[in-house]
C-alpha cells in the first residue's frame, strides 16, 4: 500500500498527544517509510528508528528501545 493510501494520515492530522513511534528501517509488515509518510501530520512526534526487521527491534535492540521509550516518557513527554 502506497502510504499515501493509508487511511490512518488522514486520522493522524487529528492527533493532539505526543506520539513516540519505534520503527524498524528493513520492516516488511510496517514499512518505515509508509510509518514515518503516515505519521507527517502528527505536531509533537518522536521517531527512533533501528536499521533492522520488525523482530530483530525487539531481539537485537530491545535495551535500546526501551531505554530510548523510557527517556521519551520522563523526559520529553511533559
Amino acid at each position: 500500500m502506497e502510504p499515501r493510501q493509508l487511511p490512518f494520515r488522514r486520522q493522524a492530522s487529528g492527533i493532539s498527544t505526543p506520539v513516540h513511534a519505534i520503527l524498524a528501517a528493513n520492516d516488511a509488515i510496517t514499512p518505515a517509510a509508509a510509518a514515518r509518510e503516515a505519521l507527517i501530520p502528527i505536531t509533537h512526534l518522536d521517531i527512533f528508528e533501528v536499521p533492522q526487521t520488525h523482530f530483530e527491534l525487539f531481539v537485537d535492540h530491545l535495551q535500546e528501545t526501551i531505554d530510548v521509550t523510557t527517556r521519551w516518557f520522563t523526559t520529553d513527554f511533559q
